[in-house]
């Protein structure tokens, strides 16, 4: 067939929020610098990007990161964010445990 076979793998890629619980607006200071999947002793870092999403919510910030490993599906990870105010230059690590890698189709 024109351009190949269909590839049955596809690299990691994940979708990071960070919500402001009480849906006031994200600071346009606030970003999410680095990300870091953790699977055993296995990281995968990554600088995430914005969205291409039409409307994501003022109180939430929404980032993806692509071209991970190509990791099974059904697992658990470990994910942490590098939180930054780009004025005042203060990180911040926010983790969240035991994150399942789903197949997307």
């Amino acid at each position: 067939m024109p351009g190949g076979p269909i590839p049955t793998k596809r690299k990691l890629r994940a979708y990071v929020s960070l919500v402001n619980s009480d849906s006031l607006s994200i600071s346009e200071n606030i970003s999410i610098s680095k990300l870091y999947v953790l699977n055993g002793t296995l990281i995968w870092t990554s600088v995430p990007r914005e969205s291409s999403s039409s409307y994501i919510p003022e109180y939430k910030l929404f980032r993806v990161s692509t071209d991970g490993p190509e990791w099974q599906t059904d697992i658990y990870v470990n994910v942490v964010a590098e939180v930054i105010n780009n004025q005042t230059k203060q990180k911040v690590l926010i983790s969240k445990l035991d994150q399942k890698i789903e197949a997307a189709y």
